[in-house]
C-alpha cells in the first residue's frame, strides 16, 4: 500500500472522520437529550441502549451512502489512485454489496452486532445505570468518533477497489 493510499486512509477518512462523527453525534446527544438530567441505560423513551442501536446502524449506512459515490467519484476523476484488489481474494470484501446503501445496511447490522451490542454489555457490566446529560453527550461523541474512524476506511477502501479510472471504464 503507497503512503498516499495509507495516508487517504488514516488521515483523510479515519482522523478526519473521528472529528466529523465526534462533533455531529455530540450535536444530536445534545438536542435530543437536551430535556434530560440523567440519561438511563435502559427504559423509558429515551436511553443509552437505543442509542448504541441507532448509532451503530445509522452512522455506517449514512456514512456509506456518502463516502462511497464520494471515492468511487475521486477515482473515476483521476484524484485517485484505484486500489486495485481482487473481489474473489478479499472474502471480507466479497461479502459486500456493491450499492452504497446495502453495504451501508450490512455494515450497520455487523457493526451493532459486533460493535455496539458488546459497548453495552461493557457498560452494564461496569455497573452503569444511567449517565449525567453532559457526560453522555461526551461519551456518545466518542463512541460515535471511534465507530467513523474504524468503519470509514472499510468503506472507503472497499468503494478504492470498486472503482475504475476512466481510461479503464473506456476499455472494458
Amino acid at each position: 500500500m503507497s503512503g498516499a493510499l495509507r495516508r487517504f486512509l488514516v488521515v483523510d477518512q479515519s482522523i478526519v472522520g473521528f472529528v466529523i462523527n465526534f462533533l455531529i453525534n455530540a450535536v444530536i446527544a445534545w438536542y435530543f437529550f437536551r430535556a434530560m438530567a440523567e440519561v438511563p441505560l435502559t427504559g423509558g423513551s429515551q436511553n443509552i441502549l437505543g442509542d448504541i442501536i441507532g448509532t451503530f446502524f445509522l452512522l455506517p449506512l449514512i456514512a456509506c451512502v456518502i463516502v462511497t459515490p464520494l471515492v468511487r467519484r475521486q477515482v473515476r476523476s483521476g484524484k485517485l489512485a484505484a486500489f486495485h484488489w481482487d473481489r474473489s481474494t478479499h472474502r471480507i470484501y466479497r461479502l459486500l454489496p456493491r450499492s452504497s446503501f446495502f453495504r451501508g445496511v450490512v455494515l450497520g447490522i455487523v457493526c451493532t452486532i459486533v460493535l455496539g451490542l458488546p459497548l453495552f454489555g461493557i457498560f452494564q457490566a461496569a455497573g452503569l445505570h444511567a449517565l449525567g446529560y453532559w457526560r453522555f453527550v461526551f461519551v456518545k461523541g466518542i463512541y460515535a468518533g471511534l465507530l467513523a474512524a474504524l468503519i470509514i476506511p472499510v468503506m472507503a477502501y472497499a468503494a478504492l477497489g470498486d472503482a475504475r479510472p476512466v481510461e479503464q471504464q473506456a476499455t472494458a
